[in-house]
């Protein structure tokens, strides 16, 4: 594989890893793109997202919990470009790792627990793509590609699709992943 087909195909798993995390966690975005602009590589654009002022005016459970989610969001494309490719250049995660630590920063005054946090928090997120739904244990009998999480079948289905495409709109997304649509029936 050349080096640039290498690069735009681990592009579209870290993409496609930011995508699917909010899917699953109900985090509202417009688009998923792998076509580059000055910026960036590819992008889910996010609805727009206040959460760092919420945080410093409103420090209640429930925006804490939707910080804890953008971090899960942030975090998962790095994780999915990595169970991809643990070699790959990890310089386009930059952005997602200052923006998630920024999100830490305002969640915890302690230096030490914000560490602590984010750790924990980058550990969660890998988890979401493990080799198994953490529900289900395999055994002897189990088939190799049994063992594969539903949110990273959903993630390699999505990089098929996004590499045809090159952009996918909320509205797209929702039909190539119907199963989503009970996350988001307040906004659709």
């Amino acid at each position: 594989m050349k080096t640039h087909e290498k690069k735009r195909l681990s592009n579209a798993y870290h993409e496609a890893g930011h995508a699917i995390a909010c899917l699953e966690l109900g985090i509202p975005f417009k688009e998923i793109s792998i076509i580059p602009n000055d910026d960036t590589v590819g992008r889910v654009l996010l609805c727009e997202c206040e959460l760092v002022r919420q945080l410093e005016e409103d420090d209640t459970s429930i925006v804490r919990l939707e910080a804890e989610k953008y971090i899960v969001a942030l975090l998962a494309g790095l994780a999915a470009q990595t169970k991809f490719d643990s070699s790959s250049n990890r310089k386009m995660a930059g952005q997602d790792i200052s923006v998630s630590i920024q999100i830490v920063n305002k969640l915890f005054t302690s230096h030490k627990v914000g560490v602590s946090f984010y750790k924990f928090m980058t550990a969660q997120t890998e988890s979401m793509f493990d080799d198994f739904p953490s529900n289900e244990y395999p055994d002897a009998t189990t088939e190799t590609h049994d063992l594969e999480s539903d949110a990273w079948k959903n993630v390699v289905l999505l990089v098929k699709t996004i590499l045809e495409k090159d952009k996918l709109n909320f509205e797209q997304l929702i039909e190539l992943f119907p199963e989503y649509e009970k996350n988001f029936e307040n906004l659709l």
